[in-house]
């Protein structure tokens, strides 16, 4: 009998233990939560923030086509490598 009171007492220690426990885990996962939340909240208002001032500056409408000041045609190639005139270091350096 006396061994079975021993387990007895036993069990109700770990069962108390246990609901220790539990209570615990509840409460960090509460937490966590909460902060990974505020975390997301504080990380999305940085980012549109971030997007509103940086649109402007990147998505800026392209300028009209200006006259072509190259001493070369716009459609003319480089015999060499083929590549336009213009960005030819050949021919810049021909054209020099």
């Amino acid at each position: 009998m006396e061994q079975y009171d021993a387990i007895k007492r036993k069990e109700e220690e770990t069962g108390g233990a246990l609901r220790e426990a539990q209570t615990a885990l509840v409460a960090a996962t509460s937490a966590f939560l909460e902060t990974e939340a505020r975390r997301l909240d504080t990380f999305n208002r940085a980012f549109e923030h971030v997007c509103l001032h940086i649109d402007p500056i990147f998505k800026v409408p392209p300028s009209p086509p200006t006259r072509n000041t190259s001493p070369f045609p716009a459609t003319a190639t480089c015999t060499t490598c083929g590549s336009r005139l213009v960005h030819c270091c050949r021919t810049a350096i021909l054209a020099a």
